[in-house]
């Protein structure tokens, strides 16, 4: 178990590093955050499976939420003629749009990894 936490950690530094921008804040948003968290964890919830069942369900929930908050995003940035055409603001907008997949598929891989680190554990 603590190599599977020790793992874990070692892999957010390596994403944060990457993600270490002149603006960090580029890839924060509490709403995308709390779409793609409370629908997953929702759906985690009222699985009435195991604890290793529920992490896959959370993963795939994750994964699919993320594209369809992309979608609402980009509708959203579309829908709205006078915004499209501030081309200083689409950019961010579609920033913003493209974070929940980011969350989706980072969710996904936490979700791979403590599979793993569970199976490894209950040996």
């Amino acid at each position: 178990m603590a190599i599977g936490i020790l793992g874990m950690l070692i892999i957010i530094g390596i994403i944060l590093s990457a993600l270490n921008t002149s603006d960090f804040r580029t890839f924060l948003d509490l709403r995308s955050f709390l779409f793609i968290f409370g629908i997953s964890a929702t759906a985690a919830v009222i699985t009435e499976q195991g604890i290793k069942h529920r992490i896959k369900v959370f993963s795939r929930v994750a994964v699919s939420t993320g594209w369809i908050g992309f979608l609402i995003g980009l509708i959203l940035i579309l829908g709205d003629s006078d915004f499209v055409k501030n081309s200083e603001t689409v950019s961010p907008a579609i920033s913003i749009a493209l974070l929940p997949i980011f969350y989706g598929y980072l969710a996904k891989l936490f979700c791979g990894i403590w599979l793993k680190v569970i199976k490894v554990s209950s040996r």
